[in-house]
């Protein structure tokens, strides 16, 4: 891992991403206590917890650990824009899940999973603004690493230097 040597200039600054970490990390303990209400409700009548709220803490805690990484190192690897582009997926697969189980009505099934319907739903909302983030940080680490490539090869660039490259002689 290595500090970009423009981090503090444009979108791609590092004072952004800050901020947008901090958002993630917000949402993210916002959701895990959202859903985590029901989950200790289940706890203390000894039901079984439901395997979308368990999903839906797990999401919460990968977010939160990977936004607290961040805090703690400036990562400017193109595996990490990946990694965000899994987190887009996860939470895009859990705004589905619990969209379709409380959007327009609950789901058959499901009035008594949880103590506030009206909680569930912002729950979805909460999660679907957390997954726009993550898009947006993915867009921007994939796009910090097209223009560091591109940076890097400009100053690679010698006018007039000739390199072999499979038998051929090529003008960079």
């Amino acid at each position: 891992m290595d500090l970009a040597p423009d981090t503090e200039h444009g979108i791609y600054g590092l004072n952004v991403r800050a901020v947008v970490r901090a958002l993630q990390f917000i949402f993210a303990i916002i959701v895990a206590g959202l859903y985590g209400v029901d989950l200790n409700h289940a706890t203390s009548i000894n039901a079984h917890a439901q395997s979308e709220w368990i999903y839906a803490e797990f999401v919460a805690a990968v977010s939160a650990i990977t936004c607290l990484v961040h805090f703690l190192v400036t990562v400017t690897r193109v595996g990490w824009c990946a990694w965000d582009g899994v987190l887009v997926i996860l939470w895009l697969a859990q705004v589905g899940v619990f969209g379709t189980i409380f959007y327009p009505e609950t789901s058959s099934g499901y009035e008594n999973t949880t103590q506030s319907v009206a909680r569930m739903r912002t729950a979805v909302w909460i999660c679907v603004i957390n997954m726009v983030l993550w898009l947006a940080t993915t867009v921007l680490g994939v796009g910090w690493c097209i223009r560091t490539r591109r940076c890097v090869r400009r100053t690679d660039k010698k006018p007039g230097r000739r390199k072999a490259h499979s038998g051929q002689q090529e003008q960079w």
